[in-house]
């Protein structure tokens, strides 16, 4: 809950700022309720199962807001007094900062490519109206499926399959998170009552099965 807070590669210069915050930073009624919601929303990322660095990024735009007569106050003095040494920290913790700033953006790259991926095989080997049962990438796939009917596994356990639906599934990556919840008990029962023969194997892990009525 605490991560956007104290995390330096989110802001190298974070540690400082909180030097030279003042209480009076938040005297106004405006800043106080920024820090409502900043802490409004830690309470509520802290209490939902799954956890994303994406969803982090307006506690980071309201908590810039907090500190920023921090900021403010920081150039003031070092300009004032340490013109040199402020200038050349800077220029290194912007430098640190961008690096830092790639970094952490790989994954949500990675992300966003798997993900067009997967929709571009999905479009090529489905057909438009398909229904298709999956998790995790079902978000993005409305998105770039908008024909298909795409049957979230987490909202529901599912009492039956359609027969020739679809389902997308990485059985190895969800079950240590999700074994218990409705991802797991639909991809165990889908096997229990259908028959999931292998389609396509997709990226990093992703298989997509074709649902078949199970042979008695």
């Amino acid at each position: 809950v605490l991560f956007p807070l104290a995390y330096p590669w989110f802001c190298l210069l974070l540690p400082g700022l909180w030097l030279l915050f003042k209480r009076t930073d938040v005297h106004l009624i405006s800043k106080k309720m920024i820090v409502a919601c900043l802490v409004c929303y830690l309470v509520f990322l802290g209490g939902i199962p799954h956890q994303n660095l994406r969803y982090l990024l307006p506690a980071y735009a309201l908590l810039l807001l907090i500190l920023f007569p921090a900021w403010d106050r920081m150039f003031a003095y070092g300009f004032y007094f340490f013109k040199r040494l402020t200038f050349a920290v800077v220029i290194v913790a912007l430098s640190v900062q961008l690096i830092a700033t790639v970094w952490i953006l790989r994954p949500v790259v990675a992300r966003n490519r798997l993900e067009n991926s997967i929709a571009t095989t999905l479009r090529d080997a489905l057909p438009a109206d398909a229904t298709l049962y999956a998790f995790d990438l079902d978000v993005a796939l409305k998105t770039y499926l908008p024909g298909m009917q795409i049957l979230n596994l987490w909202e529901r356990a599912y009492p039956s399959f359609s027969d020739d639906g679809y389902f997308l599934f990485n059985e190895p990556r969800l079950r240590q998170q999700w074994e218990g919840h409705n991802p797991m008990i639909n991809w165990e029962r889908a096997n229990e009552t259908r028959q999931l023969s292998e389609f396509r194997q997709l990226p990093d892990g992703w298989t997509l099965y074709r649902i078949k009525a199970a042979e008695k």
